[in-house]
């Protein structure tokens, strides 16, 4: 048994097995935009990475209708959180992707804040590749490795991605969500031909113009998404009173649903093309987009 299960039981589980969180559904078409047909489920590990760090980490698996596995290829996307901001807080994000198909990978990081270790990403990723491999995981035989991998995240999150997506060759593509990376041209040099989608409310705290500024670095394939509307805290759930009277922030102004479904068009063509080699769910991006949604793209 790997350590990090060891921890875990260590800390008092009983039966090893998977919660589950949404239904699998056959009737659900899995549009971009859209919840897919299966059904989401996830389980809580810890990893030891010095004498006295463990890094907290939760992954999530598309399951079918008895709760197994899917079968297939299942990709990737390792998501780090915002500053300050829980994971669980974004774990609309990962229920939603799970449902297309997608495993997710979710570290935890110190005092909250993904630079002070932003190598959580890298451990997250390698231990859900031992995961499910390993006989005695629940999540034995749910994905395999070398799957096609994204990286992504939520404002600081996603400078942590880019350091990801900068310091690793094999990750086939980058998510900021109201982010850009710290050293864009850095990030920009070992590009590579691979897909960057960087996406940004029309009201966050930093404008839209701001970030397109700093995404500019970025050759093809490049694509950038401003959801009009849609505010810093809107990528979260849960939102505290300090956040969101924070002047800093701008106000939400459409329902968070709607500003979150049409996010969802561009990121789910965006993952879909990206890691299922799936065209024509970026071209149904294209031809569905809606009018609150301001998207520029370099093939």
């Amino acid at each position: 048994m790997k350590k990090w299960l060891l921890l875990l039981c260590l800390s008092g589980c009983d039966d090893l097995e998977l919660y589950p969180h949404i239904g699998a559904d056959a009737a659900r078409e899995g549009l971009p935009g859209e919840m897919g047909p299966w059904g989401a489920a996830s389980w809580d590990v810890r990893v030891r990475t010095r004498a006295t760090d463990e890094v907290p980490l939760t992954f999530y698996v598309p399951v079918d209708d008895q709760g197994g596995p899917i079968g297939g290829q299942v990709p990737v996307v390792v998501f780090s959180h915002g500053g300050l901001v829980a994971p669980h807080r974004y774990h609309w994000i990962a229920e939603h992707l799970a449902t297309r198909g997608y495993a997710v990978v979710f570290p935890t990081y110190p005092s909250l804040l993904g630079i002070l270790t932003p190598g959580n990403s890298i451990t997250g990723l390698d231990a859900f590749w031992d995961e499910v491999e390993d006989d005695d995981s629940p999540l034995d035989g749910y994905a395999d490795r070398g799957a096609p991998v994204a990286v992504a995240g939520h404002s600081l999150g996603g400078v942590v991605a880019a350091m990801h997506f900068e310091q690793d060759e094999d990750i086939d593509a980058l998510l900021m969500q109201a982010s850009f990376p710290s050293r864009p041209q850095k990030v920009a040099d070992v590009q590579d031909g691979r897909p960057v989608l960087g996406i940004t409310g029309s009201t966050d705290s930093i404008s839209p113009s701001e970030f397109r500024d700093e995404w500019s670095a970025f050759g093809s394939p490049f694509a950038s998404a401003v959801v009009q509307g849609m505010n810093h805290y809107a990528w979260t759930d849960d939102v505290l009173e300090t956040e969101r009277g924070n002047r800093k922030d701008g106000e939400l102004k459409r329902p968070i649903d709607a500003v979150r479904d049409d996010a969802w068009i561009v990121m789910d063509g965006f993952l879909d093309a990206s890691l299922k080699g799936d065209e024509e769910a970026w071209t149904y991006v294209l031809d569905n987009l809606p009018s609150t949604v301001d998207l520029e793209a370099t093939p």
